[in-house]
């Protein structure tokens, strides 16, 4: 299996099951047009924030676009039903967003799950969430994260 697409079982299981707008930070050619097909067919919002502009619009037909810098993010305003979090920075600058993404979704997938929890900061991240699920079928790994 192509290690870039490890997380299409957990990430279309969970948007399927979730309510309201969803949030893709990072874009990629096997998240972004399954998530923009998922929000189409359910008459959903989606919105992908991405920093590489150049990769970002690749994905401005299918989906509204928003170009950040991962540096001084902060979330868009709004309650998220989901967020798949597989932002293009390193695997220890992505997990810092843990703790605000807990604040305004409903769900939060994540990719590289197997990199992430091996972090020396991942448990105190973590905290703000209830439920984690790990799908270790195939490497790198997806959590599935319940916030409190």
């Amino acid at each position: 299996m192509d290690p870039y697409s490890t997380h299409l079982e957990a990430l279309v299981e969970t948007a399927m099951h979730s309510k309201g707008p969803i949030l893709e930070l990072g874009c990629g050619h096997y998240s972004t047009p399954v998530l923009a097909s998922i929000c189409a067919a359910q008459e959903r919002k989606f919105l992908v924030q991405a920093s590489n502009e150049e990769w970002a619009t690749q994905f401005t037909e299918i989906a509204d676009v928003e170009l950040v810098d991962w540096s001084n993010w902060t979330p868009p305003e709004g309650k998220w039903g989901m967020v798949f979090l597989d932002s293009e920075e390193a695997v220890r600058d992505r997990i810092k967003r843990l703790p605000a993404l807990a604040k305004v979704a409903d769900v939060v997938v994540m990719h590289d799950a197997n990199v992430a929890i091996k972090n020396a900061e991942w448990k105190s991240l973590i905290q703000d969430y209830r439920e984690i699920q790990v799908f270790h079928k195939h490497v790198p790994w997806t959590v599935v994260m319940l916030p409190k």
